[in-house]
């Protein structure tokens, strides 16, 4: 194991001084400071490690350690101060910096736009090593922490979709990502995320490409989130892909891709797509859109208990293998109008329904954080898998639940600001009765709007 850095204390976690030490494998905390010394700092070492913590250095290595797709912060010629494996470090050193020069061309293969990128690697070393808020590989020699690669070329996008093996990004097409991705949360208190916690259906993250791979992904800042996307099933919610999609809407549409507006559907007009359509052939993917915000789009192969259902927002087609995704993007708010009447009966008291509209938003905001579908480019999907949507007509008095209930959601612990992970919307009326839940005595819960500090109770 390779040791890169003696850490500081962690004042935020306690008043005790805690020696943590960053490695090829994250951090670990040392049995004791009486071995490290501050001539070992940078230094490559072999240690003995038990349950996460060091607790002998046998030797120094003579060959270099490597830590890849590291955030710098900043670097000088005499300091450095980067962040990595969730641990942020820093300290005085002599910094080289080596830059890989490249050249290559981005190239379009059957007309799907995954790429990739011929490299005429040089290695220059460079006279002023400053660099900030960059993406590199770092390397550590003895003593001596060395930039070997910056990864300057960075892609953005709405990110359509997510699965094991990489990104879908609009414009972009699926990029793989590297057996070493990293992603990093930028804004407030700079930290590591997940994969999952990539937001599907917005653009507020970059992507650092090398390689036609994802090397990093950083989430440049947080926004208001308020579309919700949602995977419509077939008939009986029997299956995630149709074979054919036959729809209409009230309203005029646009039929655009991802470039430009193919053509358009006039009102009451039927228009039937398969896998072959020639409306696929640019991009795989083509968005119908009502020109007004009111329209509404109906899917006549799709039969839920209200008999034929109508959507609000937009409907995306996506060409696969095996058919076609039908992907229903709108409004939070107005996805609760047709969650809140399949949930519970429109003739319960309002008082009832209002508490079921914000268990909804809850569940479906928890969702958006972190996606129930990223494979297919979805937060839910409409059937009791998640939150059923669109099985009953939509009511006014539920609707009325969901306007007069703007913005709250349901929080709990003591800053009051942790959302209640409900593992179905049915099961959070049932807490809120009681204030019990299987395995649990007591739970506090409170209903505030997520953008201010007011609460309800």
């Amino acid at each position: 194991m390779g040791t890169t850095f003696v850490g500081k204390k962690d004042a935020a976690q306690s008043q005790k001084t805690e020696l943590r030490i960053l490695t090829q494998n994250g951090v670990r905390m040392a049995a004791s400071a009486t071995f490290l010394t501050e001539s070992m700092r940078f230094c490559p070492v072999r240690a003995i490690v038990r349950e996460d913590c060091l607790y002998a250095v046998r030797n120094r290595l003579t060959e270099p350690v490597r830590l890849k797709n590291v955030w710098m912060i900043e670097t000088t010629g005499q300091s450095i101060h980067g962040f990595w494996k969730d641990c942020e470090f820093s300290g005085a050193a002599t910094v080289e910096v080596k830059t890989d020069s490249a050249e290559g061309q981005r190239i379009e293969e059957n007309r799907e736009s995954d790429w990739k990128r011929d490299r005429k690697s040089t290695t220059v070393v460079s006279d002023t090593p400053q660099l900030s808020e960059a993406v590199c590989d770092l390397t550590f020699e003895t003593g001596k922490p060395v930039i070997v690669c910056q990864k300057p070329d960075k892609i953005s996008g709405r990110l359509l979709g997510v699965s094991r093996n990489g990104a879908e990004i609009e414009g972009h097409g699926t990029v793989p990502f590297s057996e070493d991705l990293q992603c990093y949360r930028l804004y407030g208190r700079l930290s590591q995320m997940d994969v999952g916690e990539l937001k599907i259906g917005y653009g507020f993250t970059d992507f650092v490409v090398e390689d036609g791979r994802i090397e990093a992904a950083l989430a440049a800042r947080e926004e208001k989130m308020e579309t919700i996307r949602v995977l419509i099933k077939t008939s009986g919610y029997a299956n995630s892909v149709h074979q054919t999609v036959e729809l209409f809407a009230d309203c005029d549409c646009r039929i655009l891709n991802v470039e430009n507006e193919l053509t358009t559907l006039e009102k009451g007009q039927h228009l039937v797509i398969t896998r072959d359509s020639p409306l696929f052939e640019q991009t795989g993917r083509i968005t119908i859109e009502p020109k007004i915000l009111t329209g509404h789009l109906m899917l006549s192969g799709v039969e839920r208990a209200q008999g034929q259902a109508n959507y609000r927002g937009r409907l995306e087609l996506v060409r696969r293998e095996d058919g076609i995704l039908v992907i229903n993007e709108l409004p939070l708010e107005e996805y609760l109008y047709g969650v809140v009447p399949s949930e519970m009966p429109a003739s319960y008291p309002l008082e009832a329904l209002k508490s079921q509209a914000v268990c909804a938003r809850t569940y479906a905001y928890e969702k958006l954080q972190r996606a129930g579908l990223p494979e297919y480019g979805a937060h839910v999907d409409d059937s009791t898998a998640f939150q059923v949507y669109q099985n009953l007509a939509e009511e006014a008095q539920t609707t009325q639940a969901v306007k007069e209930t703007p913005d709250r959601y349901y929080f709990t612990g003591r800053s009051r600001r942790r959302l209640i992970i409900i593992p179905h919307p049915a099961a959070m009326v049932r807490i809120c009765r009681s204030g019990e839940e299987p395995g649990q005595k007591h739970i506090r819960i409170c209903v505030r709007r997520r953008s201010t500090k007011e609460t309800w109770s």
